[in-house]
Order: structure tokens, then C-alpha cells, then sequence
């Protein structure tokens, strides 16, 4: 008889740790036996029994079981986050500054909304261990928060804020990409220091941006500028760094919209990103890689009762707009104005209004459109 694989082990025996340590080497292990583990740690967390304590899930064990999963993309049930969430909550004292980046970072990774009790809890603990948050921890827990549009207590970003202008210069190219472009989607402006010294950073480092580095901290500053009325400037080197690797935009629809977006606006007030050669080009490639618009019953709807009663205007759907590098539902051409209908599309599931229509809506009416 042949021994079994180590992971051909009996993963219905295995503790917390067991399970952590076989994820760990997820690139070896086949979708069967990922799901084993899941179904394993599902069984853990939902268990109370007694006989079962030794085998628990201890603090850093949630933190990793979730960052493991999330690597993974692994597609994890209601019921699953119930039970973790439940257990992360009673156990959040003991979360580390890794545990707890860990957690909040597998949770954008997952596109997953924890409950309202867990952000709480987790804010509460991350604004009292802040000094022990390194720069990957400060990078990835905003990048978490703002990939899922957390806006987190004013104690935590005042906290969050100090401990990275202390640190800033640990910071490499990616963590100040993600801090930027994290905190202009929670329209979070931070403190003038803060900005002074990730601008002079990044301009130390700029050689070691990629273009999708580039694209999200020019966003960034784009969004703080519309969205919290800030008045940063794009830094000379950053425009430079664009216009010299402009072949370097070719795959990523949504970096060359970046970068357009934040060209017409900058441009607006004087000087623009890019020269008018690579202005063209990106147009080219943009305009190129745009996909149909799937418009609702909704808005098809509307858009008759509009055109009805506004039958001697030039009443327009799926309008596209250069400016936003995207189309509004309706435009009424003879007004200006734009009507936003598709719910999905433009809120979240709280019923506000999600990032980009905030975005956009902002811009349109910089640009004079009604909205």
C-alpha cells in the first residue's frame, strides 16, 4: 500500500492551524482539496462544542484563514463569514496590526461588506495599534477600506495619517499608489504634511512606477481634487513618467481612463497630463477597447416619458461624455442636462450613490452640464 500525499492527509481531523499551514500552499493544491479546507474551517468556526476548543481559530488563525481564501479567490458563503465575523468580533483584541490588515485587505480582495459590528470593532482596535502598523499594513488596510468604500471613524484616518507621514519613507512605490488611490475613494483629504511628504517620496522613487502605479496616483489626486476640493498639483515628474512610457498604456482600459479623466480636468485649469500626440493615442486606444452599454428596462422607460414630454428636444440614451471617459443614461441636448436612471449601476447597496456616478457627477457639473 502506497502512503498518502501530504495532501492526501485527513483534512476532516485537522485543527485551525492545520488548515492555515496546508492553504499556505495554495499553489499546489487542487480545487477539491481547497474546498475540503473550507468546509473543514466552516466546521470550526460554527462549532461550540467544548471537545473541539484545541482545534479553534485563535486571532492571527481568522486573520490568515480569510487572507488565504481571498489570495485564492476563493468564493466564500454567507454562512461562512457569519461565523468568522462572529469569532473575529469577540477576538479582535488579540488581532495584531498584521492580523488585522490581513482581515480588512481579504475582505476588498473578496469584494465582500462586513457587518457595520466588525468595522466597528476593527477600527476601534486598528486606531489603538497604529504605531505597530508597518507600510505594507498602512497601504493595504486603506487600500481595503477604500476598495470597498469603508469611510472608517475620524480617529482612525487622524491616527492612520500620522503613523504614515512618519513612515513614508518606508513606503515603496505600490504602497503610496494604494494609499493615494484609497483615499481619494473615501474622499478622505489628509493632512497637508501627509501630502508634502508622499509627494516628495514618490518624486524620489518615481523611476520604479509602473504605469498602473502612475495611473491610480494621478487618479488619486484627481478624485481628491474634485471630490474633497483639494488643490494638488500633479507633480511634474509624474507627467513626464506618463508622457515617456505612453506605449506602456495599452491593456488596461481603466488606467488609460485614468489618465484621460484626470487630462481633461487638469486641462480645464491650465495644464493638462499629456501631450497632444499621446492625448490622441490613448483616445484611440480607449475608444477601441470600449464595450456596448447594457441599458435597463428602467431607462429605456424613462427615456420614452422623457421624450415624450420634452418632444421638441434632442433627447439622447447611452450618451457618451470624453470628459468622463464614459455615457450618461439620458442627455437633453438643448438643456445640458444630464439624467442618471439605472439604479444598480449608479448606488450601492446602502442606496447611495456609489463612487464613480459621485465622481462623475461632479465633474459634469465642473464642465456646466446640469446633473
Amino acid at each position: 500500500m502506497h502512503r498518502r500525499s501530504s495532501t492526501q492527509f485527513n483534512i476532516q481531523a485537522m485543527s485551525s492551524i492545520q488548515l492555515c499551514k496546508m492553504l499556505k500552499d495554495r499553489d499546489v493544491l487542487s480545487k477539491p482539496i481547497i474546498t475540503k479546507i473550507y468546509n473543514r474551517a466552516l466546521f470550526l468556526l460554527q462549532n461550540e462544542d467544548a471537545r473541539y476548543n484545541r482545534l479553534q481559530f485563535d486571532a492571527r488563525g481568522l486573520a490568515t484563514i480569510l487572507y488565504q481564501f481571498a489570495k485564492l479567490n476563493y468564493v466564500i458563503g454567507s454562512e461562512f463569514i457569519e461565523a468568522w465575523t462572529n469569532q473575529a468580533i469577540n477576538l479582535m483584541d488579540e488581532f495584531s496590526s498584521q492580523g488585522l490588515t490581513n482581515s480588512i485587505w481579504g475582505f476588498g480582495r473578496l469584494k465582500i461588506q462586513p457587518q457595520a459590528s466588525f468595522i466597528d470593532a476593527w477600527t476601534n482596535q486598528a486606531t489603538k495599534t497604529i504605531d505597530q502598523f508597518n507600510h505594507q499594513n498602512l497601504s493595504n488596510s486603506i487600500w481595503g477600506l477604500g476598495w470597498l468604500e469603508i469611510h472608517p471613524q475620524a480617529s482612525f484616518i487622524d491616527a492612520w495619517t500620522n503613523q504614515a507621514t512618519k513612515t513614508i519613507d518606508q513606503f515603496n512605490h505600490q504602497n503610496l499608489s494604494n494609499s493615494l488611490w484609497a483615499l481619494g475613494r473615501l474622499e478622505i483629504h489628509p493632512q497637508a504634511s501627509f501630502i508634502e511628504a508622499w509627494i516628495h517620496h514618490a518624486t524620489k522613487i518615481i523611476d520604479k512606477f509602473n504605469h498602473q502605479e502612475l495611473a491610480n496616483s494621478i487618479y488619486g489626486i484627481l478624485t481628491l481634487n474634485v471630490l474633497c476640493n483639494s488643490k494638488i498639483k500633479v507633480p511634474q515628474l509624474f507627467i513626464s513618467a506618463v508622457n515617456q512610457n505612453i506605449e506602456l498604456f495599452d491593456e488596461n482600459i481603466e488606467d488609460i481612463g485614468q489618465i484621460l479623466k484626470a487630462h481633461y480636468y487638469f486641462g480645464k485649469q491650465g495644464v493638462g497630463i499629456l501631450t497632444s500626440q499621446n492625448r490622441q493615442l490613448l483616445e484611440k486606444k480607449f475608444k477601441n477597447k470600449l464595450t456596448p452599454c447594457h441599458t435597463s428596462n428602467l431607462q429605456l422607460n424613462v427615456l420614452k416619458v422623457v421624450k415624450k414630454v420634452l418632444a421638441q428636444h434632442t433627447v439622447k440614451s447611452e450618451y457618451y461624455i470624453k470628459q468622463i471617459t464614459s455615457s450618461v443614461d439620458i442627455f437633453i441636448k438643448e438643456k445640458n442636462t444630464v439624467i442618471q436612471v439605472d439604479g444598480p449601476y449608479h448606488f450601492d447597496d446602502n442606496n447611495a450613490l456609489n463612487f464613480s456616478t459621485r465622481l462623475n457627477t461632479e465633474l459634469l457639473k465642473s464642465y456646466g452640464y446640469i446633473v
